[in-house]
């Protein structure tokens, strides 16, 4: 992320889990250059949130943003649930996904919280940001859709029976999943291809609530939106 590739090392786990020890590695990803090289005791993931920056999460639920130099810039929790993942949001605000299944947003320059929003049930185990929202990937294999401003989901794009652990963001502003074992999805994460999917979906007669949970906009437009596009 970020022209940043991160490597996490569990280097003593004898003790109890606050007492493991991480080494974090960050790699410049196009020179391969060491820019990052630390033990992080009690350290479990880190997640780089732009080039100079990168969020840790530590297994007491907390986390702590710091910078190359490995000073602490903020300590955000201890949450109540522990931190499955972490990323920056399209606006640069941090989101960080709890073992509950919920998101909790921080506002980029106060780092204020400032929204929750509730998920499955289940640890959420990925999150991909898109300009207006970010894609929920969690435990159970489900996959949600959300808008940034509302804390109700805007739609889950895949239901799913059990967890496979991969995720990936292309250049082309699409993203590859494997919510469940054997099953690979691939999930526009544009706002023009949820209007797209909106236009192919409401058919003759806009059904105002299948237009706003697809693409976050008033309905009233729908309408004029989707003769444009043809639909």
């Amino acid at each position: 992320a970020h022209g940043r590739a991160v490597l996490n090392l569990v280097e003593d786990s004898s003790g109890p889990p606050d007492h493991d020890t991480s080494h974090v590695f960050v790699f410049d990803a196009l020179t391969g250059n060491l820019l990052f090289n630390r033990a992080e005791p009690g350290v479990h993931l880190a997640e780089p949130i732009d080039p100079e920056r990168l969020l840790l999460a530590d297994v007491d639920f907390s986390a702590r943003l710091v910078d190359l130099d490995g000073s602490t810039l903020h300590e955000f929790g201890p949450f109540g649930h522990g931190i499955e993942a972490m990323s920056p949001a399209g606006n640069g605000d941090l989101l960080f996904g709890l073992g509950d299944g919920s998101i909790v947003r921080h506002d980029a320059d106060s780092f204020a919280e400032t929204l929750t929003y509730v998920g499955p049930p289940s640890a959420v185990m990925n999150i991909l940001p898109f300009d207006g929202g970010f894609v929920s990937q969690h435990f159970d294999g489900d996959i949600v859709k959300w808008y940034d401003e509302s804390t109700e989901p805007a739609g889950t794009l895949f239901v799913g029976s059990g967890f496979a652990g991969f995720s990936s963001l292309n250049e082309d502003g699409t993203a590859v999943m494997a919510p469940e074992p054997g099953r690979v999805v691939r999930v526009p994460l544009s706002i023009d291809a949820f209007v797209d999917e909106a236009c192919a979906r409401v058919g003759p007669v806009v059904d105002e609530t299948t237009w706003s949970a697809v693409t976050g906009s008033p309905p009233g437009d729908a309408l004029e939106v989707c003769s444009n596009l043809g639909g």
